[in-house]
């Protein structure tokens, strides 16, 4: 009796010591970087990030990039934009704001565990990614929609949302010149990097969206590992239906007592 009592008391002592160390543990933290520029419809789409990106800073700390050549700075964190002294443009300005970021906050990387790079017309569901990061390794990750192109023979992660794992980030930062102010878009140009690390895919819970009617097959049954909505319907060029469909998602998975 002695020895089963002994026996209970430690597998009782070994638990709590366990549960004491994963309630212990840092909670899971994602740094969120948004390719922002300026134009009525991104404007609007601007305002549909700011509707939930700050709503769980536990977990989540947000950031639209811009380019700005005007500024006497490398980069300039002012609340939630952090600008870089680049051209606003697609080739080479989204690649080097996105690096210039990395760098502006290198020496708090330690504080993360993943870094998304994302685009304004995409839609995230931050209770969704979080469990889907929970069961993702902690290094070695480049995880997205993978896309492939018959024309450039390459399948890397779609630029509108890449997940990265902070030490990926730093094998970036630290083989920049092979990266940056180059002739190719940002997300093939990171593909071809990491396809030369020999870094494989992580495939996400993502979806593209095209048109409107593909939005409102989905919105009544949509899957439960869905977390990104690639908005891309273009249906005018106010993007008013992508908008619409924003709304649609915010109302779904934010408004209250959704």
């Amino acid at each position: 009796m002695k020895l089963k009592a002994l026996l209970t008391f430690l597998y009782l002592l070994s638990f709590l010591h366990l549960q004491a160390t994963e309630e212990g543990q840092k909670p899971l933290k994602t740094l969120v970087l948004i390719i922002a520029s300026n134009s009525d419809a991104y404007n609007a789409f601007e305002e549909s990030w700011r509707s939930y990106m700050h709503l769980d800073p536990e977990h989540f700390e947000c950031y639209f990039i811009r380019g700005d050549e005007t500024i006497e700075q490398d980069t300039i964190i002012a609340g939630d934009t952090i600008y870089s002294k680049t051209k606003e443009c697609l080739i080479p300005g989204v690649l080097n704001k996105t690096f210039m970021s990395f760098e502006a906050l290198e020496s708090r990387l330690d504080e993360f565990d993943f870094v998304l790079r994302a685009n304004l017309s995409s839609f995230f569901v931050w209770p969704r990614l979080q469990e889907f990061l929970k069961n993702l390794p902690k290094k070695n990750v480049y995880c997205g929609i993978a896309h492939y192109f018959l024309y450039y023979p390459l399948t890397f992660v779609n630029g509108s949302g890449i997940i990265f794992s902070t030490d990926l980030v730093r094998k970036m930062l630290a083989h920049r010149n092979e990266l940056v102010d180059i002739n190719i878009i940002d997300d093939v140009a990171m593909g071809e990097f990491f396809k030369r690390q020999q870094v494989q895919i992580t495939h996400s819970g993502a979806i593209e969206i095209l048109s409107e009617q593909a939005w409102n097959e989905l919105k009544y049954n949509i899957p439960p590992n869905l977390f990104h909505f690639r908005i891309k319907a273009l249906e005018d060029s106010t993007r008013a239906a992508d908008l619409r469909i924003h709304k649609d998602l915010f109302d779904i998975f934010y408004s209250e007592g959704a």
